[in-house]
């Protein structure tokens, strides 16, 4: 939390947070399958980030050599 200035002594302010339940299986199971999801995603993400990468330095290579 940022101020803009030094609040008063004994101020506070209070935020609720509402979220939905983690503590039923159902939750559970989403939680497990997109954290699946995800996981596969970030893969893929990988290999395109390393392909980029190898094509990008076999164009530095041909350029230094041109």
């Amino acid at each position: 939390m940022w101020f803009k200035r030094v609040p008063r002594l004994g101020s506070y302010m209070a935020v609720p947070l509402v979220y939905l339940s983690c503590l039923s299986d159902e939750a559970l199971e989403a939680a497990v399958t997109n954290y699946q999801e995800v996981s596969v995603q970030k893969q893929e993400l990988q290999k395109e980030i390393d392909q980029w990468e190898d094509e990008q330095a076999q164009r530095k290579q041909q350029a230094e050599e041109a």
